[in-house]
């Protein structure tokens, strides 16, 4: 009888304690379905409304106005880290680089509701986008930004860049408005495929003296079959929209060991400007923000005590049989 007993106990201790589990489990994951749900819900209508943003938000904006964009249903925000390929960013077309609109029709991105965090000191890029019937359409060039461009706007005023890659398709050039130094933060400084130069930011990762080395090592050949120049006319006038001198051309050919014809008695560079520097950029990375915990996380602590409850309760059951 005694065996019996104890055995109908622990029985129900262990059905308690398992049914107790399993609903702190389910509470846990329902929980957590509901806030992923949640915050799909609040990206979601961050990405979709004609609402206009909270004062102090983390966003840019783009007035397409002057793009002489028209039949559009949408403008995306492609977005990548200047030089660093860890910046965990969305691909190309995908939803989540879809704008909003405002009520004074510019679209702006939300980085915070598209769960972007943009360091301080770091160079970002941004390309706009329309969107028509959910594929892509028109762009801008490449436009370099940091996170003292929040609250901005961006714009087209008519500058056609040559495309760096292809020089038979030309691109729109956006700018900062508001006064922003188009050469601190501007469209990206390039030399294209046949040795002209667009753009007007040089990244702070390099300088446009490197941009001239890396041009005579990668790029001269093709330059000289489909620019049409002779390298004097070529480099020279490289140099000059580089803001080059004589010595730094001259320095660069001597790095490269290239065999080229420039004479520099010959070239209309300046002889005695400064030495070409990048624009600096102070760099300041922030501590990743910590992870919140898991809500699942809490049901361990609460399965150990459902346990020792359980087996203290065997005991006084035991104990209680054993006297009667």
């Amino acid at each position: 009888m005694f065996k019996k007993a104890t055995s109908l106990i622990l029985v129900a201790l262990l059905l308690i304690g398992t049914l107790a589990v399993s609903m702190i489990a389910a509470s846990a994951a329902d929980t957590d379905a509901a806030t992923e749900a949640a915050t799909e819900a609040v990206t979601e209508s961050a990405t979709e409304g004609n609402a206009d943003p909270s004062p102090n938000a983390n966003v840019i904006f783009f007035d397409p106005t002057g793009s002489g964009w028209e039949d559009f249903d949408a403008i995306g925000f492609h977005v990548w880290e200047i030089d660093d390929d860890a910046f965990n960013g969305y691909f190309w077309g995908e939803k989540k680089q879809k704008g909003s609109k405002a009520s004074d029709g510019k679209w702006y991105y939300d980085f915070d509701a598209a769960k972007l965090t943009l360091r301080e000191g770091k160079q970002y890029g941004v390309i706009f986008y329309a969107i028509k019937d959910g594929a892509t359409a028109q762009q801008t060039y490449n436009l370099i930004f940091s996170t003292e461009c929040f609250g901005k706007t961006a714009s087209c005023e008519g500058t056609i860049y040559e495309n760096p890659e292809d020089s038979h398709k030309t691109t729109q050039a956006a700018f900062w408005e508001d006064g922003v130094d188009a050469t601190v933060y501007g469209p990206e400084l390039q030399i294209t495929s046949i040795g002209n130069v667009v753009g007007t930011c040089c990244p702070a990762s390099t300088t446009p003296y490197e941009l001239f080395v890396n041009f005579l090592h990668n790029t001269l050949q093709n330059a000289r079959i489909y620019s049409g120049k002779t390298d004097q006319q070529l480099l020279d006038d490289l140099g000059n929209a580089l803001g080059m001198t004589r010595s730094d051309v001259e320095k660069a050919i001597d790095e490269n060991g290239v065999d080229v014809k420039w004479d520099r008695e010959k070239s209309s560079l300046p002889d005695d400007a400064p030495p070409v520097e990048a624009p600096t950029s102070a760099e300041t990375v922030s501590p990743d923000t910590p992870k919140s915990p898991q809500t699942g996380a809490a049901v361990t602590p609460i399965v150990i005590l459902t346990v020792l409850a359980a087996a203290a309760g065997v005991c006084i059951a035991s104990k209680k049989l054993r006297r009667s």
